[in-house]
């Protein structure tokens, strides 16, 4: 005990902590199901527009999936990928709430490479080096996407800022939030991807979330941030 006692106070010096499995993080409560019902409270039973950046297939590790999407009024949907967004129009085909968006978020418009190993993937990213997060050698597959800005984004949805915003853009994501926030598009929630940001873009989108008046969580491997005008 006093040799796991000292080496626990080493480690913790140096930034890092250690826990048994039992002690890590635990519950039954989804941080961004908690934001929805709040959201639902104050739009009369509605989480109104939701804005989803990086959907695949709205299901594998999709928090939106079920409960969240059946509540909102309106949804734009963003996904790259033309086979996945191709199954996400065959799959809501005639729900007048929704709109896809087949394209990639980033800081230019035209067309952008896109990086996956097969034709269809829940890790296709941008970033050309991304696949290497999964120990992967090579990418085998590359294909040119549409590009969009966050402004042009914004715009195309209508000029309307979404009361929920959730991003899962494998190495992205706050990168986009940051241009998002920047541009004036301020959501009541956003919901994003943190697992793929380094130390630097981590502290960073703790302060900037603060700057713009958020409060937030990190669970698992997503940041939840809700604005202090909510009331949490």
């Amino acid at each position: 005990m006093k040799i796991r006692y000292k080496a626990g106070r080493l480690l913790k010096k140096l930034g890092y902590e250690i826990k048994p499995e039992w002690k890590t993080h635990a519950g039954t409560i989804h941080p961004l199901h908690l934001a929805g019902a709040v959201l639902k409270a104050r739009n009369g039973g509605s989480i109104g527009n939701i804005l989803q950046i990086g959907v695949y297939d709205g299901i594998q590790n999709d928090p939106l999936f079920g409960s969240l999407i059946n509540a909102a009024a309106a949804i734009t949907l963003v996904e790259p990928q033309p086979s996945a967004a191709a199954a996400l129009r065959n799959r809501f085909e005639g729900d007048s709430r929704i709109r896809i968006i087949e394209a990639a978020v980033t800081d230019r418009p035209g067309e952008v490479m896109l990086y996956s190993e097969n034709e269809s993937s829940p890790s296709a990213s941008i970033i050309p080096t991304h696949h290497r997060r999964f120990g992967q050698k090579n990418h085998s597959k590359t294909i040119l996407v549409r590009g969009i800005t966050p402004e042009a984004l914004i715009a195309e949805t209508g000029g309307k800022t979404p009361d929920l915003l959730q991003i899962d853009t494998e190495g992205m994501d706050w990168i986009i939030v940051k241009f998002l926030l920047a541009a004036g598009c301020q959501p009541a929630v956003i919901n994003f991807e943190n697992l793929h940001l380094g130390r630097a873009a981590r502290l960073e989108s703790r302060t900037e979330l603060t700057k713009y008046g958020y409060r937030y969580l990190e669970y698992g491997w997503d940041t939840c941030a809700v604005s202090k005008t909510l009331g949490i």
